[in-house]
């Protein structure tokens, strides 16, 4: 599997919050939702959501129903 490598903030590595802004890179979405898209709300195949999302958990060492996400 593709290491995801996200984006993360300083302020809060130092202050010890898992996170990371992840880009489309490592996902196996298609179409115009193609990459790492792991928004359940979105109307992509929620058979790839579900894979993308597993993909995330396991970069920080947890289960899928343990992340939190925002909508843009």
């Amino acid at each position: 599997m593709t290491d995801l490598a996200p984006i993360t903030h300083p302020l809060l590595t130092a202050a010890g919050v898992p996170h990371g802004f992840f880009t489309r890179a490592g996902g196996v979405s298609t179409g115009i939702y193609e990459g790492l898209n792991a928004g359940v709300g979105s109307k992509d195949d929620p058979t790839a959501v579900a894979e993308n999302r597993r993909r995330v958990a396991a970069h920080f060492g947890t289960e899928p129903g343990h992340l939190n996400g925002c909508y843009q």
